[in-house]
């Protein structure tokens, strides 16, 4: 319609309109802006309390804004559940989580505040949230069924009410302070300093759920945080400093990490853990809030510094009560991490501890498990490929005259080998020193043990204290054993030290199929009282295979028999072989003891026979040894035979003055006429059947030489 107004002066009335619509709007205009924050906070309080059904409670210092340019800023914010109200509540019907916020400021910018306040959508540019201090209360722990976004979503309903859409393109929130509690014990959960968030193209509607690109209502989130500390009874247990967290690239870095574990008593504590540079790529943040999941690309950490507490630091009584999951977290959420990566990881050396150990580097790939509890009981079972390499552990022995150590030790679960570059035993003391340190005689050892593999293990085992293979190889071996015999034996009875028995009295489980020791060199030395020197036996160029090496019960029941098989150049030119089989389930140490010895001239016996038993050989030539003896722990007996031809000796003496030995003339004489020098004699092989009753303060390889020994002077004819 189109209004025509004719060169007429409006009349007196419509003035009065006019004015009394300015004054009204006017009045009203200024009504608004004396009051506008007041009916604005009275609608919050009333619309809090009305959506929580009395739960929450808000208040606040001042509250302003500019509904024309849509920015508003409200400072000293305080939003609190009354948990008076929580105490009345059933089980059934109680919250997650109650939460109890202080902000010093929140401002908005670019909302139309007054349609935002009136209707239920809030769309603008940014909303910068400064120093919240919040407060969360845990009423009962997460289930599989929980979903946490509905949580989330239910815990803003309670807060926002009609605003069931939010739309913003920017959200910071400034120096958060976060502590969690357990509501009904009151026991710390964790405490969260100085965090800074950055959210981007924030949403919250009924389909951000359905948006797989965002997470918790934004497409992209990004936050760094001054510490995270979690608590044990109250204590600070995990503590972790310089959080950087990056939802565009997937990645969280924590600059460092320290874990405290608890001993039995009320204020012991070990600082366990220290990590630096600890980072997660590739975590995806919807597996972890929508489906419980914990998905992570790989994980690399710098170093990794450990403290491993002893054994007594726990304590008898630990209660697993200690350490229950109170939030659920462990038995309800997965975990799938692709790769993790620990190249240096260093390891305290305890004063009190007898062992120093090296760096270690640990690598892990495909690790899932269906909840967290069972990777943190079962971690081996759940992991595609462990692999652990360490540089060394050395440690003394307790009366301080040997070190022990481990040289490059690794271990692969994928491939089930454990290698050990190198296992060494080296005395403190030479041999004139060590002697010297002993009241009696005893075994001084230098072991030395190169390129050591076993195959066929689990890491599983391992890891409970138990040694299970299917084969061991050692390359290199070489074993140096000293006896003083100047020194009084000592009266202590060795039975139970056979090498089977040894086996069976180690404190964990033990079972290797087969075992082959290539290259080995074992040397014995006795330094002898009647001719004050230094015999010397070796064996070179040695190969020994062992098979059934167990002290396990079930498999001892499947075979009996511990067996070694020997071959070996004596003295570098004596050709022997031979076999010792323990019967494992005999208690009164029964084994079997075989041997062949091929072709070679007796004068090579002269290293052994002139300082242990003063006799030389002049001339002779051993064709063959062979025996077969059947033993146990006091004594040895059964089949020998030695063949050669033109044995001739010598008795020798030691001059008492110049300590020279030298021949006896007559004793010579009359020796060679009473042995016989060959076997077989006029045809006639002579066999024997030698026995020797142990003598307990000696070893096992003493019992078998003296059984040996006796057969060799059977046959030779000596008295």
């Amino acid at each position: 319609m189109k209004i025509i107004f004719k060169n007429k002066k409006p009349n007196r009335r419509f003035y009065y309109i006019l004015f009394g619509f300015l004054l009204v709007a006017g009045a009203g205009w200024l009504v608004w802006q004396k009051y506008k924050y007041k009916i604005v906070g009275d609608t919050l309080k009333e619309h809090l309390a009305d959506k929580t059904n009395n739960l929450y409670k808000i208040k606040y210092d001042s509250l302003s804004f500019n509904e024309g340019v849509g920015n508003a800023y409200i400072s000293n914010i305080h939003i609190w559940a009354d948990t008076a109200k929580i105490k009345t509540m059933n089980s059934d019907s109680l919250p997650y989580m109650l939460l109890d916020i202080k902000i010093k400021s929140v401002q908005v910018s670019g909302v139309k505040t007054l349609s935002a306040l009136a209707g239920g959508s809030l769309e603008g540019d940014s909303v910068v949230i400064d120093q919240p201090e919040i407060s969360i209360y845990t009423l009962r722990p997460v289930n599989r069924q929980t979903k946490i976004e509905s949580e989330a979503g239910t815990v803003y309903k309670q807060i926002l009410g009609n605003l069931s859409r939010i739309k913003l393109n920017y959200g910071f929130i400034n120096n958060a302070q976060v502590s969690a509690f357990n509501f009904f014990g009151k026991d710390k959960n964790f405490n969260i300093k100085n965090i800074k968030i950055k959210l981007d193209d924030i949403l919250i509607d009924s389909t951000h759920n359905l948006d797989t690109t965002r997470t918790l209502f934004c497409r992209q989130a990004a936050f760094v945080i001054d510490s995270f500390i979690t608590f044990h009874n109250n204590r600070p247990e995990l503590t972790i400093n310089d959080i950087d967290f990056s939802g565009k690239h997937q990645s969280i870095l924590f600059n460092k990490i320290k874990l405290n574990v608890f001993g039995a008593g009320s204020t012991d504590s070990i600082e366990f853990i220290t990590a630096k540079n600890l980072q997660f790529s590739g975590l995806n943040t919807n597996d972890f809030v929508k489906e419980k999941r914990i998905a992570i690309d790989s994980i690399t950490c710098s170093e990794i510094f450990l403290n491993p507490p002893p054994k007594a630091f726990f304590g008898k009584n630990k209660n697993a009560e200690d350490v229950k999951d109170t939030t659920g977290f462990f038995h309800v959420y997965s975990i799938r991490v692709n790769a993790l990566s620990f190249p240096k990881i260093n390891m305290a050396t305890d004063v009190k501890s007898k062992y120093a150990v090296g760096q270690a580097a640990i690598k892990i790939s495909g690790v899932h498990a269906a909840q967290i509890i069972n990777l943190k009981e079962q971690p081996i079972e759940h992991s595609g490929e462990l692999s652990i390499a360490l540089s060394n552990v050395g440690w003394a022995s307790e009366d301080k005259l040997y070190s022990y150590g481990l040289e490059n030790i690794s271990v692969n679960s994928k491939s089930k080998i454990l290698h050990i570059g190198e296992a060494a035993i080296h005395p403190l003391l030479d041999e004139k020193a060590f002697a010297a340190s002993q009241k009696f005689q005893r075994d001084r050892y230098d072991v030395n043990l190169k390129d050591i593999t076993l195959s066929g293990i689990k890491m599983e085992d391992l890891v409970k204290s138990k040694l299970i293979a299917e084969k061991l190889l050692i390359n290199h071996s070489i074993a140096k054993i000293s006896r003083d015999l100047t020194k009084p034996l000592e009266e202590k009875s060795k039975v139970g030290n056979y090498p089977s028995q040894l086996i069976q009295k180690l404190d964990f489980p033990i079972f290797i199929k087969s075992g082959l020791l290539n290259n080995a060199f074992i040397q014995y030395r006795e330094h002898e009282m009647v001719s004050d020197s230094t015999g010397e036996v070796t064996f070179s160029n040695a190969t020994l295979t062992l098979s059934n090496i167990t002290n396990i019960a079930e498999k001892v029941k499947e075979d009996n028999l511990f067996n070694i098989h020997f071959k070996a150049l004596a003295l570098n030119k004596i050709p022997i072989t031979g076999n010792f089989k323990f019967y494992l389930d005999n208690k009164q140490g029964a084994f079997l003891a075989n041997g062949n010895v091929g072709p070679f001239d007796a004068v090579a016996l002269n290293k052994v026979s002139i300082p242990m038993a003063l006799i030389k050989i002049n001339a002779g030539k051993i064709n063959a040894i062979k025996f077969n003896f059947n033993g146990n722990d006091v004594q040895a007996h059964g089949d020998f035979v030695m063949r050669y031809d033109n044995l001739k000796v010598d008795v020798l003496k030691r001059d008492e003055t110049t300590k020279n030995i030298k021949k006896r003339g007559l004793f010579s004489f009359v020796a060679n006429i009473l042995i016989k020098g060959s076997n077989p004699q006029d045809g006639q092989l002579r066999t024997m059947n030698p026995s020797f009753e142990r003598n307990v303060y000696k070893s096992f390889f003493n019992l078998v030489w003296k059984t040996l020994f006796n057969g060799m002077k059977e046959t030779v004819g000596v008295p």
